[in-house]
């Protein structure tokens, strides 16, 4: 029986999320956290496809009740699956703040 492969998941502050036990390994799920009273939460996500090398990125932002606010979504032209999630979370912070 293969070992399921080991999964580390850290919010942006770094702090971890919800942690289960499997077997040997600890995985961790995420789960949406509503914001504080009177602050929003901005959730962001990269895309990369290889054979076209064209990143994209999308986010929506919430309230506490989980209402939905705004969102946003982008095409870059060439790069890689780290350079896209980075622009996704610029572009995330750039929407809320206008």
């Amino acid at each position: 029986m293969e070992e399921p492969e080991c999964v580390a998941v850290l919010s942006i502050t770094g702090s971890l999320l919800q942690d289960v036990s499997m077997g040997s390994c600890l995985v961790l799920k995420r789960h949406w956290q509503p914001p504080d009273i009177d602050e929003v939460k901005a959730n962001v996500d990269g895309s990369w496809i290889p054979g076209l090398d064209k990143m994209s990125g999308e986010g929506v932002v919430r309230c506490r009740l989980w209402k939905w606010i705004s969102g946003f979504s982008c095409l870059w032209g060439r790069g890689n699956e780290l350079m896209a999630e980075l622009l996704a979370i610029e572009a995330g912070l750039k929407h809320v703040w206008e």
